[in-house]
């Protein structure tokens, strides 16, 4: 668990089927991740089981945004590897623009630096997502490369 001011990142626990099943069936969310599918209870039942596992072992973790005891979105390490991953974060529309995903940004990135030891975090994002390249830009991260209408960053340990 990571807290911060407003916020807490946690690990997913079966009192967020819900939430999670309204932010991965939402169809205006698919163009931010890599699946465009709805998925069953079940599927997302398995993932929660699945959730805990180390992400030295999974090579992926996912961290429930929570503020005032409620889900209000998630912010995920993937591609777990030789001391890298890449990023995603995403906050249900009704709580955006209220500062949780840079606090979130600030708190995994802490955590990710020093307590997994990562030199290297990525992002791709898609160059039309306007506030999440602003976000990424505010949190120091640097454009490694653009292709395809995709913008890749890139934040090097210090």
């Amino acid at each position: 668990m990571l807290k911060g001011n407003k916020i807490l990142l946690r690990s997913l626990t079966y009192s967020d089927l819900n939430f999670l099943k309204s932010i991965e069936n939402n169809i205006d969310n698919w163009h931010f991740g890599s699946e465009e599918k709805k998925f069953s209870n079940d599927e997302l039942i398995n993932y929660i089981e699945n959730a805990k596992i180390n992400i030295k072992i999974a090579k992926q973790y996912r961290f429930v945004i929570e503020y005032n005891c409620s889900p209000v979105g998630f912010i995920d390490l993937y591609n777990y590897k030789n001391k890298s991953a890449e990023i995603g974060i995403i906050i249900s529309e009704k709580y955006r623009n209220r500062g949780f995903a840079k606090e979130s940004l600030f708190l995994i990135l802490d955590y990710a630096l020093k307590n997994l030891g990562l030199k290297k975090i990525s992002a791709t994002i898609s160059s039309e997502n306007l506030l999440s390249l602003m976000l990424f830009k505010s949190c120091g991260f640097k454009i490694h490369k653009t292709e395809n209408n995709l913008i890749h960053f890139c934040k090097l340990a210090m």
